[in-house]
């Protein structure tokens, strides 16, 4: 009785033990993986590798890895993006969710309606929000017309703490109506490696003065955001001649670049003999990293 007991306890465990081999051979679905030679013989593209639970590693495009098998994810290339309703803008570098560092260069072609004075702002964020960095982009060519005209500007900026970020191109808006505004924004992705480069920061504030002969107490004469925009700011190397950028006061006469570490000849155009004058420029500053220069300039319009 007891060996024919184990015959069939035997041949029951068989049976289990062959439809369990063929459960696991014949199985393809992802919920009946139970080892791990399964799942990597299952992972036959990127996005079954990374269903399946395996590694991805965060480069661009992003790679997954499977025992010895690697898949990379396949991205589309982007065209060159023209946003705006109006065609106003077009950027050929850099292109949407492209991995960038610093120093960036920025280029595209925008209508001359896009400029003021010959650049407009070129800003970055992170996805928190917090300004890495803003450069003026410079025009190319004649900016005075309605036709497009080539811009680039070289943007540095400190190091990202998030992944991801924004690019934005605003249109110069001196006049700081918002009927005038616009803007073009750009998602990018940061690189991971370290950055060396050592930045510190020129910031400055302008005033101007005056601004018309007789200044009563009900009405002030006060600055307007073009009176402010037409006075720029040139950052020079200290061969006075290299220029690096060239800073705009915003409607309140304040200006700021992201600089590498070094030295710069600060300077502006300066009125003829007899028609007032600047002060606090020209100057030579010593940016340092992780610090700020702060620069006061006085404009004298000599308006009496």
């Amino acid at each position: 009785m007891k060996i024919k007991l184990a015959i069939a306890i035997t041949s029951v465990l068989a049976v289990v033990a062959g439809l369990g081999g063929w459960f696991i051979l014949s199985c393809t679905d992802d919920w009946c993986f139970v080892f791990q030679w399964q799942k990597i013989r299952a992972a036959d593209s990127f996005a079954r590798c990374a269903g399946l639970g395996f590694p991805v590693a965060e480069s661009y495009p992003r790679q997954c890895r499977a025992g010895e098998k690697s898949f990379t994810e396949t991205v589309q290339p982007p065209e060159v993006i023209q946003p705006t309703e109006n065609d106003i803008i077009r950027v050929s570098s850099p292109l949407p969710d492209t991995v960038v560092a610093s120093p960036l260069i920025v280029k595209g072609e925008a209508r001359g309606t896009w400029y003021f004075e010959a650049s407009f702002p070129v800003k970055i964020f992170d996805a928190n929000g917090k300004q890495l960095g803003i450069i003026p982009a410079q025009a190319q060519k004649e900016w005075m017309t309605t036709e497009f005209v080539p811009f680039e500007a070289t943007l540095i900026f400190e190091n990202a703490t998030t992944k991801t970020g924004t690019i934005v191109l605003e249109k110069d808006n001196p006049s700081g109506l918002p009927e005038y505004a616009d803007s073009l924004s750009i998602p990018i992705r940061f690189s991971v490696q370290p950055q060396t480069t050592k930045t510190g920061t020129l910031e400055g504030v302008m005033t101007i003065g005056p601004i018309c002969p007789v200044e009563r107490i009900d009405r002030p004469c006060t600055p307007s955001p073009e009176t402010f925009a037409i006075r720029k700011v040139f950052v020079y190397k200290p061969d006075k001649k290299t220029l690096v950028v060239t800073l705009t006061p915003d409607a309140e006469g304040k200006f700021s670049a992201t600089l590498p570490e070094g030295d710069y000849w600060i300077d502006m155009a300066h009125p003829g003999v007899g028609v007032g004058g600047i002060s606090g420029v020209p100057i030579l500053v010593h940016i340092k990293t992780n610090s700020s220069v702060t620069l006061m300039i006085d404009v004298d319009t000599g308006i009496r």
